[in-house]
């Protein structure tokens, strides 16, 4: 029973850093994976120009999440973009696999 308590401790962990460096690798050799976040890249691209969370300065927009496009904010910032935009996604992956295991958890473990 405690060996298989150990190794249920350390799988969450491990399928956790799997998805993080597939998602990493995605990005990073994907021809087309970065471009997909480009919706949000327009918006933070705004925001850092002065714009606030729109397509274009000056327009009025549909709603968008806010706190995405102020990390991207912050890598366009730095000048690493591609990588803030990998990372961020990477840890977001990573983090939705976690959360849905916590949640099957709490939702079907045995009594």
């Amino acid at each position: 029973m405690l060996a298989r308590a150990a190794s249920s401790r350390i799988t969450l962990p491990l399928i956790c850093l799997a998805a993080f460096v597939l998602r990493a690798v995605c990005g990073l050799f994907g021809p087309d994976h970065f471009w997909a976040y480009t919706a949000y890249f327009h918006v933070a691209d705004t925001l850092v120009h002065g714009g606030g969370y729109c397509w274009e300065p000056g327009r009025l927009c549909a709603f968008f999440p806010r706190v995405y496009p102020t990390v991207v904010a912050a890598a366009i910032l730095t000048g690493h973009v591609k990588a803030g935009v990998i990372l961020l996604g990477s840890l977001a992956g990573a983090g939705a696999v976690w959360m849905t295991a916590a949640s099957g958890y709490c939702f079907f473990r045995p009594w």
